[in-house]
């Protein structure tokens, strides 16, 4: 199922070429799917109460049209892919003027942290998995702990000196 979620662009939203700045995207998107969880169930504070929190590990955006002041969106959100045991997620965005032209698309892949040994979680609780499935997509793939190593970059760490 599609969550849908609607946003007014507000003017605190714009950039200097007077149109939706690329970080409000993101602040969008990431509102969307806070909402489209609480849908399903899993208010902040339920997670909270399951020690359970969302990490994002890779988010990507394509923007396809500007966005002006004082438009009104409309993001559609869905899980579109989700481990076995539910603890790796995908989400897939889009972006939509009240129209329907269609401004941009998202994605993002994750996993579920737990918040009390702040690592990532092994599994999710019964009632977490049958909530977000009510927003998991009739054609979601399933993921596997592979998916994690196809991310790039790859972080390369370096030395003291080096950083100034």
């Amino acid at each position: 199922m599609i969550y849908k979620t609607k946003i007014k662009v507000r003017w605190s939203d714009l950039d200097a070429n007077q149109h939706l700045a690329n970080s409000q995207f993101l602040n969008f998107t990431s509102a969307a799917r806070m909402e489209a969880l609480e849908f399903c169930g899993l208010p902040l504070h339920r997670l909270y109460e399951l020690h359970r929190g969302p990490v994002i590990l890779e988010e990507k955006i394509n923007y396809y049209k500007e966005v002006m002041p004082g438009s009104t969106l409309i993001i559609h959100t869905e899980i579109d892919g989700f481990s076995s045991n539910g603890v790796l997620f995908s989400f897939k965005q889009n972006i939509y003027s009240e129209e329907g032209l269609h401004h941009a698309h998202a994605t993002l892949f994750g996993c579920w942290l737990n918040m009390q040994e702040r690592k990532m979680a092994k599994d999710l609780p019964e009632e977490m998995l049958e909530s977000l499935k009510k927003i998991l997509s009739k054609n979601a793939r399933e993921l596997n702990f592979q998916d994690i190593k196809k991310l790039n970059p790859k972080p390369q760490n370096i030395h003291l000196e080096e950083l100034l």
